[in-house]
Parts: structure tokens; sequence; C-alpha cells
């Protein structure tokens, strides 16, 4: 018998969400830490032995902050709530200006505020 998980369908938006039936396990795990890449490049949510495929529909994460990393560098914060350094040779400026840079050792992520809040903590005096 297939689990409700795999039976579901979910769906990471532009924003960074996930719909459609991702209520079933949130309560068991929080979805965004439950992402993970096919050697292909596709996505699904792993919850303990339950897997169900996801559609990426902009990017599967999205950086929710910027920090410094107190040796002069920057860390961003994606919205699994981890950190990691900032490779700036990987930023680039998409459609409508939007930010986007590599995590994660190579998936794409989407800034959640404009350029210059994510910018200006490098910049100083």
């Amino acid at each position: 018998m297939q689990s409700n998980l795999a039976r579901s369908h979910f769906a990471a938006t532009a924003i960074g969400t996930t719909t459609k039936s991702a209520s079933r396990i949130a309560h068991r795990a929080p979805v965004h830490r439950s992402l993970r890449r096919n050697p292909d490049g596709t996505y699904f949510l792993q919850v303990a032995d339950e897997r169900a495929p996801i559609t990426v529909e902009d990017t599967p994460y999205v950086v929710t902050g910027v920090e410094d990393d107190g040796s002069g560098g920057l860390l961003i914060v994606t919205n699994d709530e981890l950190r990691e350094p900032l490779d700036l040779s990987t930023l680039e400026v998409g459609d409508a200006n939007v930010l986007y840079c590599r995590v994660k050792q190579g998936s794409s992520a989407r800034a959640s505020c404009a350029p210059p809040t994510i910018i200006s903590p490098s910049i100083s005096d």
C-alpha cells in the first residue's frame, strides 16, 4: 500500500513555499528540511522511509537572510534555516532583478528580498 506522502504531489513555487498536501507531513518534519536532490537534478521530499517527487517551479531554496561571518565574508541563510558561505562568483540577476546564487553543492536559490538588502551587510565605511 502506498503512503499518503507517496500519493501526494508537491511544488516549490517562486517564493519558496510548498503546496498541495504539504500539511500531511508538516507535523512529522519541516517540509523545507526534507528536500533532497536526485542525481538527475530532480527533487523529492524524504520523510523517514517515505519519498515523494516535488516539482520545482523556480528554485528549490530561498535565501532568507545574510549574516557577517566574522572574517570578512558573508553567510547566507536559506529557508531550511541552514547557513553557508556565500560564493559571490555564483550571484546572478534574473528577471525582474531577482538575485540568485548557488547553494548546497550546486542547487539554485532565489533571494527573498531585494539585492541591496542582501548585499548591504557586506558594505562598510
